[in-house]
């Protein structure tokens, strides 16, 4: 026997069709779409990867791959969960953006090229999506600490001398120059000592260069300042000074290797860094 009830159609032994029933239908259609999509992200990353990462970063991401011997700083070990380049603190993972900028922007100074001329911002959200798998259980969003929001990175104020006289002020009270050098050439009294979370020897940055990893803006070393370098010696300062320090530090830096001439920067002796070397 068929009874009709308004909205609802039932067949017998409880069975029925009707808006509930057809809103938890496409409640399960929407997931299981969203699933092949995220699954089809994943495979183009994948492909992406061994196309441009592998040669350096190894297959299995480890930082391990037949072009990594002759690198240096070696390439980077995804399975760590480890990233320096963040907008989260540091005992958080980075953003997807945090992973993109550092994909589309490279890291000067190293082997680490730009993407964005090659790869599109598709291509790129993608190979980004695919080197979390490497290290699944710390992206996992159970993993993620209650602080784990990502910093709002402030607009840069003006560069003016009495900024970078404050910001010189700031390094010392820091003791930067304990690694940096008095005057940032990376050969502070601690710059032959530091290792990194591989244990393996780590150079301070030589500020006299002008060449930044995190980036060239000045809000890129504001951000290294305030969220520090996981996995390296350098800390995050965030607590220890305020965002006005921590931009009068930015401009302070960037100002070392104002002073020198292109070629200086380029050929700049830091070899004191290492005394007996």
């Amino acid at each position: 026997m068929l009874i009709l009830v308004w909205g609802l159609t039932w067949h017998g032994a409880g069975e029925y069709t009707g808006p509930l029933a057809m809103a938890q239908d496409h409640q399960g259609l929407d997931a299981r779409v969203e699933q092949l999509e995220q699954q089809a992200v994943r495979d183009r990353g994948e492909r992406l990867y061994r196309q441009a990462c592998a040669s350096c970063h190894g297959r299995s991401g480890d930082g391990q791959g037949p072009a990594a011997a002759g690198l240096h700083p070696r390439p980077h070990d995804f399975t760590t969960g480890l990233y320096k380049f963040r907008t989260t603190p540091m005992s958080a993972m980075p953003t997807d953006a945090d992973l993109v900028r550092t994909i589309r922007e490279g890291i000067p100074g190293t082997a680490m090229p730009a993407w964005k001329h090659l790869l599109s911002a598709s291509q790129q959200m993608a190979l980004a999506q695919y080197l979390k798998r490497f290290a699944a259980d710390a992206f996992a969003p159970k993993a993620a600490p209650a602080d784990a929001a990502p910093w709002p990175l402030p607009p840069a104020p003006a560069d003016t001398p009495e900024r970078i006289q404050r910001g010189r002020r700031v390094y010392e009270q820091l003791q930067c120059g304990q690694c940096h050098g008095l005057e940032g050439r990376g050969n502070g009294p601690l710059a032959s000592h530091l290792r990194d979370a591989w244990n393996r020897p780590i150079k301070p940055a030589a500020f006299v260069r002008g060449i930044y990893k995190s980036g060239t803006m000045p809000e890129d070393l504001l951000r290294t300042i305030w969220t520090g370098l996981a996995g390296t010696p350098m800390p995050a300062w965030s607590g220890a000074i305020s965002i006005e320090e921590g931009w009068d530090l930015v401009y302070y830096i960037r100002s070392l290797s104002k002073a020198k001439s292109f070629w200086q920067r380029i050929f700049v002796d830091t070899g004191e860094a290492y005394p007996g070397r």
